[in-house]
């Protein structure tokens, strides 16, 4: 029987290499989280999340061939962090529905609140290949999170309350006539 050559194997191992990378599920346990967009998908028809991991996860990532990004908005607190990108379409190429991701809370019980930035997070993902016009990657696809410690989203204003100050129509400290 003929012997392949080493450039034939090497190309049949590397496919395979590629190929096991493909579609792989990977979960980021207890990462700190920002942006996350998982109820109502944004005004581009994802639901996202930034997902601030320990370093050796996204190292792990990163050798896989998924980029990884430096937060480089200064003043915000993760500034200077590398984290990874998830996202979810919510619609297929050919428009059809896609189901948003599975959110819980820490007993896995159905979650549908607002996941503030800096909440601690499990996050199961699937790691997959793309290419789009002579280009080609990979990506992370959201496919659940899990709320291990909530920060609430809305937060705080930055100012304290001027107690004789104005208060809008309506404000929250006015008496509702109904």
């Amino acid at each position: 029987m003929p012997r392949m050559s080493e450039s034939i194997l090497y190309s049949i191992h590397k496919n395979q290499k590629k190929m096991s990378v493909q579609n792989q599920k990977f979960m980021f346990k207890n990462a700190t989280v920002q942006w996350a967009i998982v109820g109502n998908p944004d005004a581009d028809g994802l639901w996202r999340v930034d997902i601030y991991a320990s370093d050796a996860e996204l190292k792990e990532l990163e050798a896989m061939g998924v980029p990884i990004k430096e937060n480089d908005k200064e003043g915000d607190p993760m500034f200077g962090k590398k984290f990874a990108y998830a996202k979810r379409k919510s619609k297929s190429q050919a428009g059809t529905a896609i189901s948003p991701p599975t959110v819980v809370d820490s007993k896995r019980n159905a979650f549908s609140g607002l996941i503030g930035n800096g909440s601690v997070c499990n996050v199961r993902v699937s790691i997959y290949d793309w290419t789009y016009l002579k280009k080609s990657g990979k990506n992370i696809w959201l496919e659940a999170i899990q709320v291990v410690d909530l920060v609430e989203y809305g937060g705080d204003s930055g100012f304290d309350e001027v107690p004789d100050g104005f208060a809008a129509e309506g404000s929250a400290t006015e008496d509702i006539p109904f």
